[in-house]
């Protein structure tokens, strides 16, 4: 995802549990980004419970992957992915 930091420091950036940034839950690469710059950034959340992305201590945006995908695409895809068989694939997952 591209994030733009339009301020004039660096914004850190987390992924914590729903209402406590102390309580990390995920991770985030790169996790500063510099003032005035747009960076690309990758955001591991986890599959299941509640998290929210944080940055500089304010909490963004948070729920799950489900509720999330319905906000934003009307459609529940998490669940969806959760349901595909990867042995249709043929591949192993180890």
């Amino acid at each position: 995802m591209e994030v733009a930091n339009r301020g004039a420091a660096p914004a850190r950036l987390a992924v914590a549990a729903s209402g406590n940034v102390g309580e990390v839950v995920g991770s985030v690469d790169p996790s500063v980004i510099p003032p005035g710059r747009t960076v690309t950034v990758n955001f591991f959340v986890p599959h299941a419970g509640q998290w929210a992305i944080w940055a500089n201590g304010g909490e963004l945006m948070g729920g799950t992957l489900s509720t999330l995908s319905k906000k934003y695409f009307d459609h529940d895809y998490a669940s969806a992915a959760a349901d595909f068989d990867m042995a249709a694939l043929g591949q192993v997952i180890e």
